[in-house]
Formats: C-alpha cells, sequence, structure tokens
C-alpha cells in the first residue's frame, strides 16, 4: 500500500515537474532578438515598415518587424554575407533600392541589393554593409545607416556625420 502511494506520488510530480521545467526554460538567443535596431539611439529605432508590400520603405520604428538573419555561406571584403528577411513574409528582404540610397522591401529569390556584409564591431554589435550598392558605386562600402529620427534607412560611407550605422540584434 506504502509503496503504491509512493510511485503514485512520483508519477504525479513527474508529470508535473516535465511542463514547467520547459516552460521555465529561457527563449533562445535568436527567438528573443528578432528587431535590428539602431545601438546608440535612446529612443532604439528598429528596421520597419509601414506593410510588407514589395518596393515598400523600410524606415525607423519602435518596435519594428521581426527579422531573420539568413547567412549565405559567402564573404564580401571579407565579412560573411546574409539575407535580412521578414519573419512574417521570409520571401521578402530588406534591400537598397534602385536609387542606390534609399533600403526598401525586395523578393528574396534573386532580388538586386538584397545581399549584406556583416561587420562585427563588438558582442552583438554590427555594420551592414549592402554588397551590390558598394559594387554599383564606384567600390567605396555603403552602410546601412538611420537618422535616429523615424524616417527612411539610407546607405552611407562609414562615419558620416549624423547617421547611427552600429546595429544590435534585440
Amino acid at each position: 500500500m506504502i509503496r503504491n502511494a509512493v510511485r503514485a506520488a512520483t508519477i504525479l510530480l513527474a508529470t508535473l515537474a516535465i511542463p514547467a521545467a520547459i516552460f521555465a526554460a529561457p527563449l533562445p538567443a535568436s527567438a528573443a532578438s528578432n528587431h535590428l535596431c539602431e545601438t546608440y539611439d535612446p529612443t532604439t529605432y528598429c528596421l520597419g515598415s509601414a506593410n510588407l508590400d514589395l518596393y515598400t520603405s523600410v524606415y525607423e520604428a519602435n518596435p519594428g518587424r521581426n527579422l531573420i538573419q539568413t547567412p549565405l555561406g559567402t564573404t564580401f571584403d571579407h565579412h560573411p554575407n546574409y539575407l535580412l528577411q521578414f519573419s512574417a513574409d521570409a520571401t521578402k528582404c530588406v534591400a537598397v533600392a534602385g536609387d542606390l540610397n534609399t533600403i526598401e522591401i525586395r523578393p528574396c529569390n534573386g532580388g538586386t541589393g538584397i545581399v549584406w556584409a556583416r561587420v562585427k564591431d563588438a558582442d552583438n554589435v554590427f555594420r551592414w554593409i549592402n554588397r551590390y550598392a558598394t559594387q554599383n558605386s564606384g567600390g567605396t562600402n555603403l552602410y546601412l545607416s538611420g537618422w535616429g529620427v523615424g524616417v527612411i534607412y539610407q546607405l552611407r560611407v562609414w562615419g558620416q556625420y549624423g547617421f547611427y550605422q552600429r546595429f544590435s540584434w534585440q
């Protein structure tokens, strides 16, 4: 009788402990860090858009859109290449517009200006070079850049005054 009671109590505890452990486990870093945000902006602007229609501008938003950084297994200027895809529709990517200046949404399947070289500055602090724009504007690296005032993201040379050019996953 005591053996049966101990066995029942053990089964009950195991049944309750396993779901509790699952819910208490922390989320993986990729699940918790899916907004690409300006690192030094106190208002924390992140990459966002009004909708996910193709050729919609990508602008500074709070909290921004959920993104996926997808490694391509290639490099540009010795930095790894990535796609920055929208989680809600992974067929759409962050890309440079045809003006080689502003940032918009383009198709990921061979779209122009969708490949970004990630430059690591520190733990979770990156700069993003647009490969296509750099190759088609004289070879000077052009970086993802924001003003920190809620406007459309642009490409600028490194260190241009007034632009935030370092980003982190938040």
